[in-house]
């Protein structure tokens, strides 16, 4: 009697101790496989991220340019970015505690004509 009492103590103490499972995890077959996490990149935020500047306005009272096609201010920001300083052809954009200039090339730059000044 003792085996069989003691069959069913083990079985109960099995039963009742923690992180024992008798159910099995069911996977379905059709799933597909989970995606590899993301490696960490070493590259820094502005490295990573692409503005594109695409025109640069420079008034009397105001600065402004068109990064990424919106037109930002001084101290706006956009996709991440604080715009810090606008130039005539140059724009500096701060990400964290970098800093990213970003240019015009040479034959976009447009100017009014004598004319109309």
């Amino acid at each position: 009697m003792c085996k069989r009492g003691c069959a069913w103590g083990l079985i109960g103490a099995l039963l009742g101790a923690p992180g024992v499972t008798l159910a099995l995890e069911l996977v379905d077959p059709m799933q597909p496989p989970a995606a590899p996490p993301m490696a960490q990149e070493d590259e820094p935020a502005a490295a990573r991220a692409v503005w594109r500047l695409r025109a640069i306005k420079v008034e009397a009272h105001r600065r402004s340019a068109m990064i990424n096609g919106r037109m930002v201010a001084e101290g706006e920001e956009i996709d991440g970015a604080r715009v810090v300083e606008i130039k005539p052809r140059t724009v500096v954009i701060a990400v964290g505690n970098e800093t990213t200039s970003l240019s015009l090339l040479k034959h976009e730059i447009k100017t009014r004509s004598a004319a109309t000044r």
